[in-house]
């Protein structure tokens, strides 16, 4: 009787530490988790801080971070670039006005209703280059 009872207390033990291991595994994901928020939240803020300092400091040629603003403007300028490669690859282009994508050919800007009109750029691509109203401003 005794190897029954030996046996009942070491499963007792053995659960209750396995069950305490499975509460530690969860406190611990969820204190990760807190911690990689918290993480979060500094980085956008490191981020936003950089940004508020490029848009201020941009224009500086003699700021000390002059390089990196020049690196952000050739990254920037290529991101333009390549995204007006996927439009036209995509038979779209954005509407002057209001900045939605319009396919090509299209004559009226169905987000803001402005009427655009086309051009050849010197591909012989067709692009939406304005509104008429903006034509009629010049």
């Amino acid at each position: 009787m005794d190897f029954f009872n030996n046996l009942g207390k070491t499963l007792s033990e053995k659960s209750r530490d396995a069950a305490k291991k499975a509460k530690d595994m969860a406190d611990i994901v969820r204190i990760n988790g807190q911690i990689t928020a918290e993480e979060d939240k500094i980085a956008k803020a490191y981020q936003t801080i950089g940004k508020a300092y490029y848009e201020m400091n941009k224009q500086n040629e003699k700021d000390e971070f002059a390089g990196y603003f020049m690196e952000i403007e050739e990254a920037e300028a290529k991101v333009a670039q390549y995204k007006a490669e996927v439009q036209k690859l995509k038979g779209i282009s954005v509407c002057p006005n209001c900045g939605a994508e319009v396919k090509m050919g299209t004559l009226y800007c169905a987000t803001c209703g402005g009427k655009l009109f086309q051009s050849m750029d010197a591909s012989g691509t067709e692009t939406v280059t304005g509104t008429v109203e903006d034509s009629n401003q010049d």
